[in-house]
């Protein structure tokens, strides 16, 4: 994706959301389906627990809507152009009659922003009344209070991580510290931006869990058992 443009980044997010979506439903209509939401400090093996979760409870899962290889992707157009998440919120647009370039732009970036923001509640809103695993995406503070979910954070201690996300990722350990350190910062940064929350804390989370301790299957079973109780 290198040389990709910001537009371009968030038109194709935009039109998956509206592939995979529905029409938003307001809290009281959701079905209480069982549903796990995800989140992790890079490196904690959140998808291979995921998918052996989704395996033993037959829920589908829906990754992250941007991956390792998208973030590392923008670094240099980040470098040149200002902040990744003000180009992920940048609206490229023709300038409405009556209105200078300058405040055009501002008016096209602030209304593509509520539409991403919009369009991704609705995805979560729709993934949740099926039942399912949700990786990131802001589902964790989307759905707090919603009935029958279990919000869950993978943790590590960072040179785990750096040498699990190397190993299972097949890169260098210089390669994988780059993007530990990236994105441990840029996805608390979306959250905050998205949907004014934080994730390094605990008040969101039912279950945090060091998998460097308890291993990938042994996370998988804590995770289990956790959605056991939920749905008990």
């Amino acid at each position: 994706m290198a040389g990709v443009g910001a537009a371009v980044v968030l038109r194709a997010y935009c039109g998956t959301i509206r592939a995979r979506g529905r029409p938003a439903m307001s809290p009281d209509q959701v079905p209480a389906a069982l549903v796990i939401t995800m989140w992790e400090q890079y490196g904690s093996g959140m998808t291979d627990v995921a998918d052996r979760v989704g395996r033993q409870l037959s829920l589908p899962v829906t990754g992250q809507a941007f991956s390792s290889e998208d973030l590392e992707a923008q670094e240099e157009a980040e470098e040149r152009n200002g902040g990744f998440l003000d180009r992920l919120a940048a609206v490229l647009g023709a300038v409405p009659s009556g209105l200078s370039a300058a405040k055009a732009a501002d008016v096209n970036e602030r209304e593509g922003f509520e539409q991403l923001v919009a369009d991704n509640r609705a995805l979560v809103l729709s993934m949740a009344a099926q039942g399912g695993i949700i990786l990131g995406h802001d589902a964790t503070k989307i759905l707090a209070g919603r009935p029958n979910t279990l919000h869950v954070k993978f943790v590590g201690p960072v040179e785990e991580r750096v040498a699990r996300a190397a190993a299972d990722r097949g890169i260098g350990t210089e390669r994988a510290r780059r993007r530990q350190e990236r994105e441990d910062r840029v996805r608390v940064e979306m959250a905050d931006r998205f949907n004014r929350w934080d994730p390094r804390g605990t008040d969101y989370w039912d279950l945090i869990v060091n998998t460097t301790t308890l291993g990938t299957d042994g996370a998988a079973d804590l995770v289990v058992r956790a959605a056991g109780r939920i749905r008990g």
